[in-house]
Formats: structure tokens, sequence, C-alpha cells
């Protein structure tokens, strides 16, 4: 590892040499990127697999042989340790809570004559993200990108990540869990307020304590858009007052 010394009479030229290189881009580097991203675009899946067989070095032969199942995220999450959990847990919350806060809303008004106007904001349809998961793996990029586009109202995020030799990295599958779980509370417009999980005679149980102030639809309509979602993922999702859950739960 390179250390820069401010003590040197050559730090700043140092310090500037190593910026530039952070910054250089090489021709023949970007030639080759876009001469991939034209074959990708010509001959789709077939390329996509030649080029992930040759870089990560798998031997995938299909499209579905790349794709990871919301059963392989939630399988990531459970083998991390429980305090790599809550921290990932507590991360989604604050990022969904900070963007929450920074969301844009559409408005309207009529002026004196009788004109309308106002502003419409209107979220994408779907939306890529990328999340390095070679040398370096990033579970904040995960969530750093993917709970604004909830927030927003991305109602499909599709999310790549290097698996170099067919290895997965527990902890960011495991932030695309989370992610995930806490999707339809943000397209809903619910804010997370508080999260715990525990396992309990070997189920994996996890609580949120959610405001429904700002909420889109009633507690009804929260239940079944959270009800099909669990069917999605296989678990079983419930969603109650909570002076009832209180009631039900105290000692």
């Amino acid at each position: 590892m390179k250390k820069l010394n401010t003590q040197s009479p050559d730090f700043q030229a140092e310090l500037k040499a190593l910026l530039a290189f952070e910054t250089a881009q090489n021709p023949e580097i970007d030639r080759i990127v876009a001469d991939i991203c034209a074959d990708v675009q010509k001959r789709g899946d077939a390329a996509l697999i030649e080029y992930t067989n040759r870089f990560d070095g798998t031997s995938a032969q299909t499209i579905a042989d790349l794709i990871l199942t919301q059963d392989d995220l939630q399988a990531a999450f459970e083998r991390l340790q429980p305090e790599i959990q809550t921290a990932l847990k507590t991360a989604a919350e604050r990022v969904e809570s900070y963007h929450q806060r920074q969301k844009m809303e559409s408005w309207t008004y009529e002026d004196e004559d009788g004109t309308l106007l106002g502003q419409q904001i209107t979220p994408l349809d779907r939306v890529g993200i990328y999340v390095p998961g070679g040398k370096a793996a990033y579970p904040s990029s995960v969530i750093m990108n993917a709970m604004p586009a909830h927030v927003a109202g991305v109602k499909e995020i599709i999310m790549v990540v290097p698996t170099p030799k067919g290895e997965r990295n527990d902890i960011v599958l495991a932030a695309a869990f989370v992610a995930g779980v806490t999707k339809e509370l943000a397209l809903q417009n619910i804010n997370i307020l508080d999260i715990s999980q525990t396992i309990l005679d070997g189920i994996f149980d996890m609580i949120l304590i959610c405001d429904m102030e700002k909420a889109k639809g009633t507690l009804k309509d929260v239940q079944d858009a959270l009800g099909m979602l669990g069917k999605e993922l296989g678990v079983d999702v419930r969603v109650q007052l909570a002076d009832i859950f209180y009631a039900m739960h105290r000692i």
C-alpha cells in the first residue's frame, strides 16, 4: 500500500499523480466496454451469458442460472451474525427515513382565471442498480441505491452483482433481502420507525413498527399488498394496529 508523507517535499506532486490516476480514462478500455455493450445489445442473452462466464469464471447455460431468488437472498440474510443483520436493517431504516423527507410530491392549484397549474411527479417503471461484489463488496451500495428507488415508487428494481468463480457475497445478498422486505412499505408511503428480529422455535421472526399517517391506502390496502408480497417471498406477513399488537403481546 502506497503511503504519502505530508512532510515530504514531493508530497504535492505525488498526491496530484495519485488523484490523476483515479480519474484517468483509458481510450482502449472505453472501446472494449463499448464493443461489449454493442454485442449484448445485438445478441441479447447469449452474449450476456458468454461474457458473464468469461469475466466471472462461471458456467451458466441459461439466464435462469444467473438469477438469484428471494429464497437465496433470505438464506444469505439468515446466515449472517445477528449484529450484522441488525446493522443492515438499521441502515435501511435510516436511509429510507432520510429519503422519505426528500421525496417530491405532485401538486396542483387553480389560479384566479381558472387555469389549472401544478407539478406531476411520476416514478420510473423500472431501474437497474450495480453493486460491487468482487474484490470489494459494498452492501451499502445496495441500500443507498435501492431505498431511494423504493421511496420514489419504482415498481421494479433489478440488481446486478459480480460473483467471481460463482462465489456469492452473503452480506450483499442480505442487504438486497432487507431492501426488498421494505420495498412495499416504501411504495405505500409508510415510514419504518423500528425493526426487531428474533428466532422462535427455529422460525425467523421480524417485527416492524411503522407510521401510516401519510400512507397512500387504508390498513386493509396495506394488509392485502403485504399479504401478496408474503406469498411471493414464501413468508407469512401480518399487519395490525399497534394497539391490538401491544394488547396481544403484553405480559
